[in-house]
Formats: C-alpha cells, structure tokens, sequence
C-alpha cells in the first residue's frame, strides 16, 4: 500500500485575479466619463449595484491572495456561485442601461458593441468564479498504479467468493438429488443392515460351540458310554 498523503484540493487563484481584475479595470476605464453628480437618473441603480458587485470582486481577490484553496469551504463555493448568479440577473434586467453607459465611453458607430461588453464582462465573471473553486490535484503514476492494483485485488476476491458459493450451491443440489434418487431411504437401508448382522447369529451354531459338543461325546465314549 502507498505511502503517499493525498494531495490537498487547490484553486487556480491567478486566474480568478486576472478575471476580476479585468472586469473591475474595465468597467473603471469605460465608465470613467460618469461622476456622481452627472449619472442619469435611469442609470443611478444600475451603476450602484455594479459598484456593489466590482467591490466583492475585490475582495474574491484578496482571497486568493491569502488562502490557496481559493473559496475554501462548501459555503464559500455556494456563496460565489450564487452572488454570480445574481450579477448575471441584474445585468440581464438592467442590458439596455449598461449598453448604453458602455457606448459612452467607447468612441464606436456599432451599438451592438454596448451588448457585446456586457456578455463580455459576464464571461469573465464566470471564469473568476469558477477557477476559485478547489480541485483536486492530479494523481502521480505510482499512485494510480496502486489504486489500479488494490481495484484489480478486490474485484478478483469479489469473483472468489462469487465462484465459491456457486460450487456450494451445486454441491448441495448434487447431494440433495443423490438422497432424492436413491432406491432405499436411509430408515431402510439401516433396517437391512442389522438384518443382515443378526440373520447368521440365529441361523448357523458357531466354531466353539461345535467343538465343545465334539469334546463332550468323546470324553463320554472314554467312559465305555459311547
């Protein structure tokens, strides 16, 4: 048996970085024409709950930064799968804001681009989600030569014991169709045999016995009776 621990799970922390990074530079960079006394009355929320989102990115970050495991715990990974899920809520009912808050910071004849940065600004989102989540560490090749091996050893022992009580169940068969078969129940066949043992007991006088009437008659003879 190994003697190696098993790896522990592992995130790919620098990817989540670069993500987050990414989108929180990004929407800095495009959004860096609006101030808080200029934001449009219809683009004020949308705006805030971005602001609210880029700052648990920055946090995600640090995370990374400090734990290797990324989002450590079931509850981590639950908690950052849902705050995603609902990023990509809010940024699907506000798109027509965030398409437009885009374009103004982007000098292009395409309107199209405003929708293609929020689907853009998602996909990062996702792959910084995701990478946080641990892994486990690939096995090397003599640890997986003796997982192979006691999987080989248990499934042999398995078919063992599959194949040992087939040949008993037979056997029983085999002995209880011999019983089944047989012209004499053992009650008869015990019958006979103290049958057998005491017929030549009543039927026929033993050797002593004869000799000692042979012995009798000639001592009687000896005497002038014979």
């Amino acid at each position: 048996m190994s003697n190696q621990t098993t790896p522990k799970p592992t995130a790919r922390n620098g990817l989540t970085i670069i993500s987050f990074l990414i989108v929180i530079i990004g929407q800095a960079y495009i959004l860096r024409g609006f101030r808080p006394g200029n934001i449009p009355a219809e683009l004020r929320l949308p705006l805030t709950l971005e602001l609210i989102f880029c700052f648990f990115m920055a946090i995600g970050c640090i995370i990374c930064c400090l734990k290797p495991m990324g989002w450590t715990v079931r509850a981590g990974c639950l908690t950052a799968l849902f705050l995603f899920f609902l990023y990509a809520f809010i940024n699907i009912v506000f798109y027509p804001a965030f398409s437009s808050a885009y374009l103004t910071g982007i000098q292009t004849a395409y309107a199209s681009v405003g929708g293609g940065l929020v689907g853009l600004k998602l996909v990062f989102s996702l792959i910084g989600v995701t990478a946080g989540i641990p892994v486990s560490a690939p096995i090397d090749k003599r640890e997986y030569a003796d997982r192979l091996r006691r999987k080989v050893q248990d499934q042999d022992a398995q078919w063992a014991q599959a194949s040992a009580e087939n040949a008993k169940k037979e056997l029983e068969k085999i002995i209880s169709n011999a019983e089944n078969t047989s012209p004499y129940p053992p009650s008869h066949q015990e019958v006979s045999s103290q049958a057998v043992t005491t017929q030549p007991t009543s039927s026929h006088p033993s050797k002593q016995e004869e000799q000692k009437e042979e012995t009798i008659s000639e001592q009687w003879r000896g005497w002038g009776c014979g």
